[in-house]
């Protein structure tokens, strides 16, 4: 994870905001990275479902509302963890409907 994101800092020269959505896997790893590698990362907000307010859906408005945060992010990047996950599918998908761009990894720890 570390070494795609220095990559892509490197070719886009960014600066990246990191958003996730405090779950374990890439959200854990992307928190930590962003603590520790100032220098391309920042750790902007922890996105976390609100059950009680939107019930069983609130994973999936946490997704758009990640996406539609002011700043408004000019790209997604998605890890997945061994595996594509519904949740960050969605994600990506939703950034896609919003003309946001995506890169999509899969990584191992």
């Amino acid at each position: 994870m570390l070494l795609k994101l220095q990559e892509l800092s490197k070719e886009l020269q960014a600066k990246f905001l990191v958003r996730q959505g405090g779950a374990i896997g890439a959200d854990f790893h992307a928190r930590v990275l962003a603590r520790t590698h100032r220098e391309f990362l920042n750790l902007e907000r922890t996105f976390k479902p609100n059950y009680g307010k939107y019930g069983r859906g609130a994973p999936l408005v946490r997704n758009i509302e990640m996406l539609e945060t002011n700043p408004i992010p000019q790209l997604a990047i998605a890890f997945y963890d061994h595996m594509k996950t519904s949740g960050t599918q969605h994600t990506v998908k939703e950034a896609q409907k919003r003309n946001i761009k995506t890169y999509e990894y899969i990584y191992t720890k």
